[in-house]
C-alpha cells in the first residue's frame, strides 16, 4: 500500500466517523427536547396543583373563584361606601 492508498481510506474512516457522530448529535438533541418538554409539563402540574391547594384551603377564596368561572361579571359589583 503506498501513500495514497492510506489517505484514501483515512478519508473514508474520517467521513463515515463524522456521519456516525452527527446520528449520534441529533439523537442526543432529540432526547434533550424531549427532556425539556416533560420537564416544562411538571411544572405547569406542579403550579396548577399549587393554586388548586390553595382554593381548597379557604372555601372564600373557592366560593368567588367559581362565582367568577360561572359568571365573571358577577364580581364586578361596585362597592358600598
Amino acid at each position: 500500500m503506498d501513500i495514497t492508498t492510506l489517505a484514501a481510506w483515512g478519508e473514508f474512516i474520517g467521513g463515515i466517523a463524522v456521519v456516525v457522530s452527527l446520528v449520534y448529535l441529533a439523537s442526543q438533541i432529540r432526547q434533550n427536547s424531549k427532556l425539556l418538554q416533560v420537564s416544562a409539563t411538571s411544572t405547569t402540574a406542579q403550579i396548577t396543583m399549587s393554586q388548586m391547594e390553595m382554593l381548597c384551603e379557604d372555601s372564600e377564596v373557592c366560593r368567588i373563584y367559581y362565582a367568577g368561572c360561572r359568571n365573571p361579571d358577577s364580581l364586578l359589583a361596585s362597592p358600598k361606601f
